[in-house]
């Protein structure tokens, strides 16, 4: 698969795609191909975009969505894949106990069943066989349980089952996470379109998103505040502060009150404003976009004549606390946050 073509002058100012072998270079003129510019767009290496998309045209044709697995063996961080040790009995144990569901991966792999107890019992093999995807598929096992069973098995736990250290496990757990938004990226811009690949750029963000928190849906808002982790957001979500704007519109003496003795005052006030300057900032983006599709429309409704009404109006006292947003400093967040559970503890 190309990233870039050679064409001719006439067909690139024509926009076809018709390739010539041989051409005088003066009249010639190099052009991106799809992949390149889902490389560049997605800032993936060039070396990588077409094994990667390959991948996903095939895991399209039976992609299984009732558990991660599957999708975190396509994101799979390459460099850790190429290097990784495999543990063999682990990865029999593991797949002996794979729920039903899942187990439909193993044949897509193409190994025969046996080949992994020969592996994990020492037993000769006389053809052995390409096992990079059974590296792949044992780090995909390892981001699954950090995945579904945080609370139950942290990461020390799963880097010491698995033979990596807690920082490799961890930098693994970034670097999967940020191919998959590398790839939303990519598939969004290039293939948006494509019967195979489209349903991809919709999945892949919110996918990325919960594998960088680790934690469910409904704690995603409140991890977007500094120095917030799991602890805290779930703290903060059973008390009833379960978006942005709870805690922008939160008291600092009543959340402090709620949170003793797990947060100061001053802690308590820095979340808040960086609450409020969060919800400031998307309130913002959100009149700009009403202004841009508004914007030449004659006739306008009741919620953009109250939107320009409110523009000369003050804001309540509530809401003029969002004013100063911009003079808040988080220089302090680092020492306070100590005390709050770090994510890879």
């Amino acid at each position: 698969m190309d990233l870039i073509v050679v064409v001719s002058n006439d067909a690139y100012l024509r926009k076809t795609t018709s390739v010539l072998e041989n051409i005088e270079l003066e009249k010639a003129r190099f052009q991106a191909t799809k992949l390149g510019r889902a490389s560049v767009k997605g800032g993936i290496d060039t070396d990588r975009i077409g094994p990667l998309i390959s991948d996903f045209r095939i895991a399209a044709r039976a992609v299984n969505t009732s558990g991660p697995l599957h999708l975190l063996y396509l994101i799979a961080p390459p460099d850790v894949v190429d290097t990784i040790q495999i543990d063999w009995s682990l990865l029999f144990d593991r797949i002996s106990i794979m729920p039903q569901n899942e187990a439909n991966l193993i044949s897509l792999l193409g190994f025969p069943e046996g080949y992994i107890l020969w592996k994990a019992t020492g037993y000769p093999i006389k053809r052995k066989l390409d096992e990079r995807p059974l590296r792949r598929l044992y780090v995909a096992l390892a981001l699954a349980e950090l995945w579904q069973n945080r609370s139950t098995f942290p990461i020390w736990y799963v880097a010491e089952r698995y033979k990596f250290s807690r920082g490799a496990l961890q930098s693994t757990l970034t670097s999967a996470a940020s191919l998959a938004n590398s790839l939303a990226h990519a598939l969004a811009s290039e293939f948006s379109a494509d019967s195979e690949l489209w349903a991809f750029a919709h999945l892949l963000p919110e996918f990325a998103k919960k594998l960088a928190y680790c934690v469910s849906s409904e704690l995603f808002p409140l991890m977007e505040l500094p120095g917030v982790k799991r602890a805290r957001a779930r703290q903060l979500y059973n008390l009833g502060y379960c978006t942005l704007k709870d805690i922008a519109c939160a008291n600092s003496s009543d959340l402090t009150s709620r949170m003793a003795p797990f947060m100061s005052k001053r802690v308590a006030n820095e979340i808040i404003q960086a609450a409020q300057m969060l919800v400031s900032e998307k309130a913002d983006a959100l009149f700009q976009e009403a202004n841009e599709m508004i914007s030449g429309v004659g006739t306008k409704s009741l919620l953009s004549q109250m939107a320009d009404y409110l523009k000369f109006k003050p804001f309540s006292p509530k809401l003029a606390g969002l004013s100063n947003v911009n003079k808040v400093k988080f220089g302090s967040f680092g020492a306070d946050f100590d005390e709050d559970e770090d994510l890879f503890e």
